[in-house]
């Protein structure tokens, strides 16, 4: 069993950060495939739900013990942040489609609090990530991919001063590796579309 095998390894929170990717990957595919609530509830399931050793507690309701949080695993955090916005995005877009403006107003800004912690998560630890220094073009794709949410949710909210500092600091992320032919550079004209 490939979770025992992560318990016995001797990597403190090997199998957690495989859970965390397992819980991003589904819920990922789950939002692709218009499976809003599911998705909901693997991504928050990662998030809130207590894979990352906070709030959780013994079987006498006491405090468990606290396990540290590798970098690495606040990336996948965010990531997960970042998926939900989507999800909160499409939701409310659907909201909008049928005629309930509370509800639309209500899910941009649940996707306005998951894109802001993201940005929070991936800006903070991106940089703790071991092989960071060899990943940067990957690491700013990630964290432009969240700042570019963020501005699009200010966009959905009217808030139309705000979302350029956002679409700003994404391409600001991007520019030194917007090659030409490049992921990277297809993003920066998206994100420059937006503004």
């Amino acid at each position: 069993d490939f979770a025992e095998h992560l318990r016995s390894s001797g990597r403190p929170g090997a199998e957690r950060f495989f859970v965390l990717l397992a819980r991003m990957s589904l819920g990922d595919a789950y939002a692709q495939f218009r499976k809003y609530t599911e998705a909901t509830a693997v991504l928050e399931e990662a998030v809130i739900g207590g894979l990352l050793g906070e709030g959780q507690h013994g079987d006498d309701g006491t405090a468990a013990a606290t396990v540290a949080v590798a970098p690495s695993e606040r990336v996948l955090e965010g990531a997960c942040c970042t998926v939900l916005c989507r999800v909160q995005l499409d939701l409310a877009e659907e909201a909008h489609n049928a005629g309930d403006e509370a509800a639309r107003s209500s899910r941009v800004e649940a996707a306005s609090a998951h894109a802001a912690r993201a940005v929070e998560l991936l800006a903070a630890y991106l940089p703790q990530v071991p092989g960071h220094a060899a990943r940067r073009q990957d690491a700013a794709a990630l964290l432009a991919t969240a700042l570019a949410s963020r501005g699009v949710c200010d966009v959905r909210a009217g808030k139309y001063d705000e979302c350029y500092e956002w679409f700003a600091k994404a391409q600001e992320a991007l520019k030194e590796f917007a090659l030409p032919g490049t992921s990277e550079e297809r993003m920066l004209e998206q994100v420059g579309e937006q503004l």
